[in-house]
């Protein structure tokens, strides 16, 4: 099994960090974290000289002639380097030079020039859209030394502008080689998740009206990071929404419930509901959370002790002790990662505020549908929170002010390819007073079932990935089995496969192969280890 190393200098984030600069490539680990892949942690280039590591991902070096050393070294004796930006102290090595770099713009992965073509990577889309970017270093790679193949283009500011340079340089040094994306990965992905920067003024609207965020009210979606024109599609109906994975009454609400057979997590605003419907609600097996207020017209706050207050006040109503998941009322939000360090702090494993406030930006608006844990700034080290965030997809369709139910279909298939969370919001006051809300309800239901999805509330959810997380992946029994230690029953992992592998995979009897992140793989339902596993393969 290949050992990843992932190489984060604390010399050079500790420049970075005095200096109020934040590391966000960083985040390449919780994202390696999520998809299962086991890695380890390099603090300096020189420990890339030990052997122990076959792959090396480069968030963050001090861009010395020793840590270029290092990396080509480590490239010269077989191993592989992928870098996200940076590394520009290899550039001159390579016979390239640093190019202009690009604000926003798009990233194609089909297409590139060069000494000679690389096979496009399988996407796991219908097609191969360019994604945004909101900065990009590419290098002038005709002159290099060694031999080298580019894939992909950064074209500017629009999907169809002009070329820019290329996506990725692959150079082959010595036994291994070097691959530079020109885009920062984990820094576009956070950009991606929680907005560009810390919400503390409205945001722009949309030109054509549809997406009037600049309401006075500090909120998830003033700091959105795509574009209003380039980044949305239109359903059938003319409804816009971001396309990619870029209450007072309460009986109405679990009536349509119970018809549809669905559980469901229930926000709650003080002053809430009488002692009855709680217990209701949780007789029916639906999860009871938190709806944290901050609108002052409304008597709310912004602040830490606001919000346990309200917190302790749920915990009271509802007769409940834990509380998993909560969602800010009007999606209401200044800052950066004040919630997620008051999630924590309470032990809120969950939030879920990060979605639309106007019917204009429904849908993909942070361009993920998987819950994730948030990053910190600089101020903390650019630490991840131990505290999830659910993105949801739109509130209430049909209401008549808001996205209509066309946009059901487009949310679903998409959350489908990339085996996300198809997370819809519906208030139960609208559940109660408009039939056409209710229809609304049934469509995602029926045409969610149809599609294969399963309905859970966010604590099960929660509780399913904090199962995944547990698993390690730990190596191989004499068989080719994978081993992993704290595998939940029933777990799967996926393991590739290439060449004549291929072929004896598909001849195997209930063999079943998918594409995963690009690459074709074999499933696997594990078994627990039966011996002790060293604790060294468990470093993550």
């Amino acid at each position: 099994m290949a050992r990843i190393g992932l190489l984060f200098e604390s010399k050079a984030a500790k420049r970075r960090w005095d200096a109020g600069m934040d590391c966000f490539g960083r985040y390449v680990g919780e994202v390696l974290s999520h998809a299962g892949i086991p890695y380890t942690w390099i603090d300096d280039c020189k420990e890339l000289s030990r052997g122990e590591t076959d792959i090396v991902l480069v968030l963050l070096t001090a861009e010395s002639k020793e840590s270029a050393a290092a990396l080509w070294t480590f490239a010269e004796q077989g191993g592989t380097v992928i870098a996200y930006g940076g590394v520009r102290s290899l550039a001159a090595m390579l016979g390239c030079a640093v190019a202009r770099p690009l604000g926003v713009g798009y990233a194609a992965v089909a297409g590139g020039s060069g000494a000679s073509s690389v096979p496009e990577p399988a996407i796991p889309f219908e097609r191969a859209e360019p994604l945004r970017f909101f900065a990009a270093e590419p290098w002038a790679s005709s002159g290099a030394t060694v031999p080298h193949e580019v894939c992909g283009e950064l074209r500017q500011l629009e999907p169809d502008g002009e070329t820019a340079g290329a996506l990725l340089d692959r150079f082959h040094v010595g036994a291994g080689r070097i691959e530079r994306f020109a885009v920062p990965i984990g820094e576009t992905i956070v950009f991606m998740q929680q907005g560009t920067g810390p919400v503390v003024e409205d945001g722009i609207p949309a030109p054509d009206g549809t997406g009037q965020v600049n309401d006075g009210i500090l909120k998830a979606d003033d700091r959105y990071p795509f574009d209003w024109e380039y980044d949305r599609l239109e359903t059938e109906t003319g409804a816009k929404y971001f396309a990619r994975p870029q209450a007072d009454l309460a009986m109405a609400a679990l009536d349509i419930l119970q018809e549809t057979g669905v559980r469901s997590t229930w926000c709650m605003l003080e002053p809430g509901y009488s002692v009855g419907i709680y217990d209701k609600v949780k007789a029916a097996g639906h999860e009871i959370a938190f709806h944290y207020n901050a609108l002052e017209p409304q008597g709310g706050r912004w602040g830490g002790d606001e919000f346990q207050r309200q917190l302790n006040w749920l915990r009271s109503a509802a007769g409940i002790e834990q509380v998993t998941s909560n969602k800010n009322h009007y999606t209401r939000f200044e800052g950066w990662g004040e919630l997620f360090a008051w999630c924590e702090e309470n032990g809120v494993a969950v939030d879920q505020t990060r979605g639309s406030s106007k019917p204009g930006n429904v849908g993909f608006l942070f361009g993920t549908c998987h819950p994730f844990r948030p990053i910190s700034r600089f101020d903390e080290s650019n630490r991840v929170y131990n505290a999830w965030e659910m993105i949801f997809l739109t509130q209430d369709m049909d209401l008549g002010a808001w996205a209509d139910s066309s946009i059901t279909v487009p949310f679903l298939e998409e959350v489908a390819k990339v085996g996300g969370v198809a997370h819809f919001l519906f208030h139960q006051t609208h559940l109660h007073s408009k039939p056409a809300v209710r229809d609304a309800f049934r469509k995602v239901v029926r045409e969610a079932r149809e599609r294969g999805f399963e309905f859970w509330t966010c604590a099960e959810i929660h509780a399913w990935h904090a199962a995944r997380r547990a698993a390690v992946l730990v190596g191989f029994d004499g068989d080719g089995g994978v081993l992993v230690k704290n595998a939940p029953e029933g777990a799967v992992v996926w393991v590739p496969v290439e060449g004549e592998e291929v072929g004896a995979a598909v001849g195997q009897k209930g063999a079943e192969l998918v594409n995963k992140f690009g690459v074709l793989c074999r499933k696997q339902v594990v078994a627990q280890p039966k011996t002790n596993v060293a604790s060294g393969g468990e470093r993550r």
